[in-house]
């Protein structure tokens, strides 16, 4: 007996305490028959002869006590007699002597039973039993190739690989078909289940050998397909694609690296990769099995798909280092430029403090272009304007100056650029009075001759005599800075038209790629009239003057002399143009104001555009003056012209004389009108000052006429816009505003017809020939009930209406508008004495501004009021005109 004590058992499962001592104790025993008497028998009459231990523990205060009964035990019963099969079956012996005959090492219990059956039930025939004999010998032969199609018999080893844990321990078991191995899989467990010996059911011969059969075949069938075997590695990174439902050819490509370099070691030699349209890649093995991998492509970004354009040339810049915002902003218009129609909508373009450009696609991604490639220094020439002085010398011959008239000339050009040209300038003159003005660096800026001399009155040259009139129309062109032929030709025509009256025989015309036309006399002499004056780019050009139309401030600035305004006064028009187009003039355009208040808009891309004086500046009242203190009268009826951009001399005579009857009380002896192609006339009084009426007002096209503007009458839309603030509209109500005026005149307005929208609702419509026509604001929206101003002309009446002063006399209304606005004098009065502040403004609009009007009556889509309330108006308007001049002094 081994007794062991394993000492204390923790309770703590880290604290092992235990002893692991042993004992042993030995010992024999035996007895003899003559003691046998003596043993106490247990209940079945059984002895036990041996001995009996019984063992105590003490170990920590708690006692083990169990028991061990060592020896052996026998019946005391005597043996009762033998009963033998034969004694009680019959044929038992052959029977036996049959089934001796039998191998039955490899049969199942249940075949065993079975020929047995048999074989008892045939006893007595010889010839049966022979047969059964010979059928259970080749039933054991079957179940041994059975066994042994699993290994489970083999004596030898010939069958060691059928063995199942064998096999399955195999590649050609672990990498084979699903569908192959659940066949060897089935084979097999039906092999073992018949070839047990306790549990195997009866199966004949044929049924053995058919098991054996599907086993064999299973197991011959088990092979490693690389599919099953190889696990592709799938690149780290995907392949950025412009279109993942179509890839191309390059991007399949680029697909099929990917893979065959992330698997370099794990395919075998021969697998093949192929990419369908949609970037999935087929990997083909040696042996014919194929693996499938998706997700290796992605979209394209943004900046993976553009490759931004450098642009031609690079940006002059005082300071390469830091760029001040109106280089930054010149910058960024060469980017967007240079990539029209390559960058996505949405892309927006930055510049760094050193010229880079960076550029953020609507996806957010980025790309830069170094400012290395984008800017350069700045030459003198190009960091510096030159200034015209004031006054032109007069000179003997403007194209033979003398040294004295060249000193002169040289004289007025430095002083004028006193702080503005750099230490160490040089300025030459030319026989014909051109400046040239040399840097210090080198470079060079001219200012010609024409700009700076002018010939004596009573001179013998041309130049000296003559001054250019300036075409009414500009002509407009693609882009101003670079005129096509045709352009060129229609600049010349319309300065030989203007001056037919004026050039002498001889004089020839010739335009600058800008537009800039020189007039050269037959005696040699020039004159010379900037490019901004007679031409303008279309709008939707690549150029900033041709894309803007610059707001014209609602309020004119109060002047001493609107011929020569003082710094103070040019401040001030300046600011008032930099407000009203805030949200319009890209960054980097410079407004400048010349002596007659004109303001010059030069954007960042060189383009320009110009405001005239007479639409920014007003005289003040009771000044000297004529222009302060005349407001010409608007001509009641207009006169029918044929093409209302280009007027004959006859329809010129005519809204002269028109002009001059309707003020035949009111022009001071020595007004002079002058009437420009497009009707606009222009009054020059006495004192030198001018007040202008456009065109629009004075002229109408007959229906019939060849233009777009002469046959068309834009219908206004039934019911106006309300919105927050009239003087002010925002994008959204412009575009409302728009789609109004469309869908009013479906069917009406040619293809090709553009319609914009101002700042406050006045829209011009611009057919494709190139003639317009305007619908005033008032026509086409309304202040919001919470945004009333007593007095304003979008003022709501007390019953709900919204309407312009000019809607209640409307009925009174002719076909231009003057008896209507002035009636607004007095019917504004009627209403308020606060509106009074609003109709100097509405009435000058009507005669200086050509948005604020329409070019001719235009009907209306919506319910008409011309009872009593045109007679009214009718009254009203005859009363202010009475009034009108009274009214004017008073102010």
């Amino acid at each position: 007996m081994e007794f062991k004590s394993h000492g204390y058992a923790s309770k703590l499962v880290w604290n092992d305490l235990s002893q692991h001592s042993s004992y042993v104790i030995s010992f024999t025993t035996q007895h003899t028959d003559s003691h046998e008497i003596d043993l106490i028998s247990g209940p079945k009459n059984q002895q036990f002869s041996g001995i009996s231990a019984n063992i105590y523990s003490y170990q920590n205060g708690y006692y083990n006590m169990f028991s061990r009964l060592y020896g052996e035990q026998r019946a005391l019963n005597a043996a009762g007699a033998v009963v033998k099969p034969n004694d009680v079956i019959s044929g038992w012996v052959d029977a036996t002597r049959a089934m001796d005959q039998i191998n039955k090492d490899y049969l199942n219990n249940a075949q065993i039973y079975a020929l047995r059956y048999k074989i008892q039930n045939n006893v007595t025939d010889s010839n049966a039993l022979n047969n059964i004999i010979k059928e259970g010998n080749a039933l054991n032969d079957a179940m041994k190739k059975l066994g042994n199609s699993i290994g489970q018999y083999d004596s030898d080893g010939s069958f060691a690989d059928h063995k199942e844990d064998t096999t399955k321990a195999s590649d050609r078991y672990k990498y084979a078909n699903p569908d192959k191995k659940a066949a060897y899989d089935n084979a097999t467990e039906a092999t073992k289940a018949l070839i047990n010996k306790d549990t195997g059911a009866y199966a004949d011969q044929a049924t053995v050998e058919k098991l054996t059969e599907d086993e064999n075949k299973a197991w011959n069938e088990l092979k490693v397909v690389l599919a099953n075997k190889i696990t592709p590695k799938v690149p780290e990174t995907k392949v950025p694609v412009t279109d993942p439902s179509h890839l191309t050819d390059g991007e399949k490509a680029q697909v099929q690296k990917n893979v065959e370099d992330a698997n370099k070691g794990n395919f075998p030699d021969g697998t093949t990769v192929t990419v369908g349209d949609e970037g999935a890649a087929t990997i083909t093995y040696p042996d014919k099995s194929t693996d499938t991998m998706g997700y290796l492509v992605r979209p394209k970004t943004d900046a993976e798909k553009t490759t931004p354009k450098v642009p031609e040339t690079k940006e002059p810049v005082a300071n390469t280092s830091s760029l001040t915002e109106g280089e930054k902003a010149k910058v960024q218009k060469n980017v967007e430029d240079a990539n029209k129609g390559n960058f996505p909508d949405g892309t927006k373009v930055t510049v760094g403090a050193d010229g880079t450009a960076t550029i953020t696609y609507p996806d957010t991604t980025t790309d830069t272009i170094e400012g290395s490639k984008l800017v350069r220094p700045a030459t003198d020439a190009e960091k510096t304007t030159p200034k015209v002085p004031e006054t032109k010398e007069p000179v003997a011959n403007t194209s033979s100056l003398t040294e004295g008239e060249k000193a002169k000339v040289q004289k007025n050009v430095e002083d004028a650029n006193k702080g503005n040209f750099p230490d160490g300038t040089k300025v030459t003159v030319g026989a014909d009075g051109t400046a040239t003005v040399t840097y210090p660096d080198g470079s060079k800026d001219t200012i010609p001759g024409d700009q700076l001399v002018q010939g004596q009155k009573g001179d013998t040259t041309d130049a000296g005599n003559i001054t250019p009139t300036v075409p009414g129309d500009k002509v407009t062109v693609k882009d101003p800075s670079h005129l096509t032929d045709d352009e060129k030709n229609q600049v010349k025509n319309n300065v030989d038209n203007a001056n037919k009256d004026k050039f002498p025989a001889g004089t020839d015309v010739t335009v600058g790629d800008d537009g800039t036309t020189t007039v050269n006399y037959p005696d040699g002499s020039k004159d010379t009239i900037p490019g901004d004056q007679l031409v303008q780019g279309q709008k939707g050009d690549t150029t900033d003057a041709g894309n803007i139309t610059p707001t014209v401030p609602g309020d004119k600035v109060t002047v001493k002399d609107p011929s020569h305004l003082t710094d103070d006064e040019k401040n001030q028009v300046k600011n008032n143009v930099d407000n009203a187009n805030k949200d319009k003039f890209p960054a980097g355009t410079d407004v400048t104001v010349g002596d007659d208040g004109t303001a010059t808009v030069t954007y960042p891309d060189g383009s320009k555009d110009t405001i005239p004086g007479d639409q920014l500046v007003q005289g003040q009242k009771g000044d000297t003056t004529d222009a302060g203190n005349i407001t010409p009268t608007v001509p009641g009826g207009k006169v029918t012209v044929k093409d209302p951009s280009h007027l004959t001399d006859d329809e010129k005579n005519q809204v002269k004389n028109n002009v001059d009857n309707a003020n035949k009380d009111k022009f001071p002896d020595g007004t002079k009108v002058t009437v420009g192609d497009d009707g606009t006339a222009t009054v020059t009084y006495p004192d030198g000052s001018q007040d202008t009426i456009p065109g629009d007002q004075l002229v109408q096209g007959q229906k019939g006429d060849t233009t777009d503007a002469g046959n068309i009458t834009p219908t206004i839309p039934g019911g106006k816009l309300t919105v927050k603030d009239p003087n002010h509209l925002t994008d959204d109500e412009k575009n409302r505003v728009k789609k109004n005026v469309e869908d009013a005149n479906k069917g009406s307005f040619p293809a090709g017809t553009v319609i914009t929208v101002g700042d406050d609702g006045t829209t011009t419509v611009t057919y494709p020939d190139g003639s317009k026509d305007v619908i005033a604001g008032t026509d086409l929206v309304i202040a919001a009930k919470g945004e009333d101003v007593l007095g304003s002309k979008y003022h709501s009446h007390k019953n709900g209406s919204n309407s312009s002063q000019a809607d209640r006399v409307k009925g009174a209304s002719t076909a231009n508008g003057s008896i209507a606005n002035a009636g607004n004098n007095l019917a504004v009065k009627a209403e308020t004495d606060n509106a009074i502040v609003g109709v100097k403004g509405e009435s000058d609009n009507a005669i200086g501004n050509n948005k604020a009007t329409s070019l001719k009556t235009l009907p209306q889509t919506g319910t008409k009021d011309t009872s009593i309330l045109g007679v009214l108006g009718m009254l009203l308007a005859s009363l202010g005109l009475f009034g009108f001049k009274k009214k004017r002094d008073k102010e």
